[in-house]
């Protein structure tokens, strides 16, 4: 049986929320209208294990980017109350696979590589990895960042050299001081 339009519209909503905030499925499952504070343009992430409480602080804080509050304003509705989920559906797993079979993709996709394409945007991007990490709930201050998405690209690899060579000193390969071939490790 075939989802309608409107189930597959909502699970679209989730796929894009799961990418604009870089959520772990349990976290958005449980953001609410109440979790979104356009005042200060961030919304208030819950830990992957509950909602907060005085003695659970597993809570962070996403700032707005453009395309996160865009969707957050197409899907809130006149009629939605604070504590209503902000999504409708919670996955959507089975549309992804279907759209990655209809693209020819040769791998489908899940929820979670929703998180990992968040990550990679906001690394190649420039965000400090700490920030990234703060953003993704990790409390290794990047660690983990590190070992999984150590493939920088050659051009950003480049980029920061350069930086490297501002204001240093030229030093000739060979000039003047060079004692020959030693191994000065």
């Amino acid at each position: 049986m075939r989802k309608g339009h409107a189930e597959c519209q909502a699970a679209a909503d989730f796929a894009e929320l799961l990418s604009a905030t870089g959520c772990r499925l349990s976290e958005a499952n449980q953001l609410r209208w109440q979790d979104v504070d356009p005042e200060r343009e961030r919304l208030l992430i819950h830990g992957a294990k509950g909602r907060a409480t005085s003695s659970n602080s597993a809570i962070r804080y996403l700032p707005f980017t453009a395309p996160l509050a865009a969707l957050l304003a197409r899907l809130r509705k006149p009629e939605s109350k604070p504590t209503d989920p902000i999504c409708t559906v919670r996955e959507c797993r089975g549309t992804m696979q279907r759209a990655c079979v209809g693209l020819g993709l040769p791998r489908k996709l899940d929820h979670h590589d929703l998180r990992h394409a968040f990550a990679t945007r906001a690394i190649a991007r420039g965000i400090p990895i700490p920030i990234v990490s703060d953003w993704l709930g990790h409390k290794d201050g990047g660690a983990l960042l590190l070992k999984t998405y150590r493939h920088e690209q050659p051009e950003v690899s480049r980029e920061w050299a350069q930086k490297m060579n501002e204001d240093a000193p030229a030093i000739p390969v060979g000039g003047a001081g060079a004692t020959g071939s030693q191994d000065h490790n």
